[in-house]
């Protein structure tokens, strides 16, 4: 009974991973904004960016296994607070998307190409433009 009310190892794992990988481009983007144009800062944005392109594929990943995967029964709670739940966890799997496609999207307006782990050249999702690029940013 008591792996019922658990959820998967696969959704732990990812949960977790995904959790590690938010924590450090958002780390690392906070260092490296500052920093002055360098080797090092620019291999940080590559890093950076991959790890965005990583959290849009392990997203797509996970929304997949999750709507293949019914998660544990919730816990007894007050109706607002289930609603309050389910909520915040649709702006998570909102946020999981949004966020790296931003991130993209801004690459793109700045005229920076996204090659995923030094490979992979990603197309631009909108051409150069200085006028989006600090909307974006």
């Amino acid at each position: 009974m008591g792996n019922l009310l658990r959820y998967s190892r696969t959704a732990i794992f990812f949960h977790w991973l995904m959790a590690a990988m938010i924590f450090v481009a958002f780390a690392m983007g906070l260092y490296m904004v500052d920093l002055r144009i360098s080797p090092d800062k620019l291999k940080l944005y590559a890093w950076h960016k991959w790890i965005g392109v990583s959290v849009f594929v392990l997203a797509a990943f996970r929304l997949w296994w999750r709507l293949l995967n019914a998660p544990p029964p919730a816990l007894p709670m007050p109706a607002w607070q289930r609603v309050v739940s389910e909520r915040i966890h649709q702006l998570f799997y909102l946020c999981f998307f949004a966020v790296p496609i931003t991130g993209w999207l801004f690459s793109s307006a700045k005229g920076f190409p996204t090659v995923f782990l030094g490979i992979v050249q990603l197309p631009d999702l909108i051409q150069k433009n200085d006028e989006w690029a600090p909307w974006l940013k």
